[in-house]
C-alpha cells in the first residue's frame, strides 16, 4: 500500500513540475498554456484516482485476508469433501455456541476448556465472537496458542488501525486528492463560450 502512496505522490510531483514548466514557457500563448496544463492535470488526476481505488481495495483485502487467516477454516492438503463439510458444520455449531456467551469472563472459561482439549474450531469461534465484541483479553489468550495466530491477530489489528486511524486516513486523503485547477485553466474556461449558451 505504501508503494501506491509513493506512486501517487510521484505522479503529483511530476505533474506539478510539468505544470510549472508550462506556466513559464514563453513560447505558449495564455490559451495554449491553459490547454496544456489541463491535459497534464487531467492525466495525472486520472492516475491518482486509479491509485486511490487500488489503495482502498488493498486496505479491504488486507483486512479480509487477516480476518480469514485468524477466524476462517483451513483444511489439510488432501482433505475430502466430507471432511470439509464436517468441519464447516462443526464451525457453524461452535459459532452458535460462542455467540451465546454472555461476557468476556465466560468466553475466557470456554476458551480455556477448548485449549485443554485442543478444540481448534471452538477456539476459533470464541475468538471470532470476542473480536466482534471487543473482548481483548480473550483475543490475547487465543493469540498465545501459537505464533501463527499471534501474527495473524497482529496483522488484523494493524489493518484495522490503518483503516480507522485519523492521521493515516488524512495522509491517504491528501495523497489521493485531485490536483486543483490552475488560474491559467480557469482563464481559458471563462473565455470559452458555454456549450449551453444560446
Amino acid at each position: 500500500m505504501k508503494d501506491l502512496m509513493t506512486t501517487a505522490n510521484r505522479t503529483r510531483e511530476e505533474a506539478s513540475a510539468e505544470i510549472a514548466r508550462a506556466q513559464t514557457n514563453p513560447d505558449l500563448t495564455p490559451s495554449a498554456k491553459g490547454r496544456r496544463i489541463a491535459e497534464i492535470r487531467t492525466k495525472a488526476n486520472r492516475e491518482i484516482e486509479r491509485l486511490g481505488r487500488e489503495y482502498a481495495a488493498a486496505q479491504v483485502a488486507s483486512r479480509d485476508d487477516a480476518h480469514r487467516a485468524l477466524f476462517g477454516l483451513t483444511f489439510k492438503v488432501g482433505a475430502t469433501e466430507a471432511d470439509k463439510t464436517a468441519a464447516q458444520a462443526s464451525y457453524r455449531d461452535a459459532i452458535f455456541r460462542a455467540d451465546a456467551l454472555a461476557d468476556s469472563r465466560h468466553a475466557l472459561r470456554v476458551m480455556g476448556r477448548a485449549q485443554m482439549v485442543d478444540d481448534k474450531i471452538l477456539m476459533k469461534a470464541v475468538a471470532a465472537v470476542s473480536y466482534e465484541r471487543g473482548w481483548d483479553a480473550v483475543l490475547r489468550d487465543y493469540a498465545a496458542t501459537s505464533e501463527t495466530v499471534a501474527a495473524a491477530l497482529n496483522e488484523l489489528m494493524l489493518s484495522e488501525q490503518r483503516r480507522t486511524n485519523l492521521q493515516v486516513r488524512t495522509n491517504a486523503g491528501m495523497t489521493f486528492s485531485m490536483i486543483p485547477e490552475t488560474s491559467e485553466e480557469r482563464t481559458v474556461r471563462m473565455q470559452t463560450p458555454s456549450a449551453n449558451a444560446a
